[in-house]
């Protein structure tokens, strides 16, 4: 996970992503956001994962993290 200036970290590394998904399993309810290259192609991808819970703001690479 790469800490950043901001308030969140970037998730590109399948370990990083197991390691948010055991820490954001403890939290009663989450935030997520998509964001897909274009919901009009006749196979769209998903380019951004954004989550959120208290203490923790995400943005996931799904383009890097394949997984």
């Amino acid at each position: 996970m790469k800490q950043t200036g901001g308030n969140y970290n970037i998730i590109d590394t399948v370990d990083a992503l197991k390691n948010l998904a055991r820490t954001i399993d403890k939290e009663k309810a989450i935030g997520v956001d998509l964001e897909a290259d274009s919901m009009y192609h006749f196979k769209e991808k998903v380019c951004l994962i954004q989550m959120a819970a208290p203490g923790i703001n995400v943005v996931i690479d799904p383009l890097v993290v394949k997984d």
